[in-house]
């Protein structure tokens, strides 16, 4: 199964090592524009990203934006190119950026949430609730999450403390 990725969302799921786990279950791919955006630091983030561009486990496809649609809903070329890339192939894009989000409600492409990996991770087997209470934490440092949204992250991981 195809899977879109923006930034935001390829970046976190690196930052919490569970990019490994989303390119073995889908066919990962990503923007010229996505890749500028994650590979122009040195971090650890971003070699992750590059080593797994380069064993050929994300794919980078060349997808023009649409200049509406970057305009409108004030979305980044590597949102936009990534919204226009999940249309054209008619499949989920995974994002966290709020613009994003909204642009896919109303423009009818599904999205997945780097928390919806965590929480279908941990569904699968794939890892722990402590894992996943772990790995949801360091979404809310590294995310832009609202203190409700990870409450209920929380929640459904079967973590009753917080």
């Amino acid at each position: 199964m195809k899977m879109v990725f923006d930034s935001s969302s390829i970046i976190l799921l690196a930052k919490i090592d569970m990019l490994n786990i989303a390119t073995q279950r889908f066919e990962c791919i990503i923007t010229k524009e996505v890749k500028n955006e994650c590979l122009n630091k040195d971090s650890f983030d971003s070699k992750m990203i590059s080593k797994l561009v380069k064993e050929n486990f994300i794919k980078v496809v060349d997808m023009n934006s649409l200049k509406s649609v970057e305009y409108e809903f004030r979305l980044g070329k590597g949102e936009a190119s990534s919204l226009a890339l999940a249309a054209h192939e008619k499949t989920a894009i995974a994002t966290d950026d709020k613009a994003a989000i909204k642009a896919c409600k109303i423009l009818g492409i599904e999205f997945v949430t780097s928390i919806d990996f965590v929480l279908r991770a941990q569904e699968k087997g794939k890892i722990t609730k402590d894992e996943a209470r772990t790995k949801i934490m360091k979404l809310d440092e590294y995310g832009r999450y609202g203190t409700e949204i990870i409450k209920k992250a929380l929640e459904k991981s079967g973590d009753k403390s917080e």
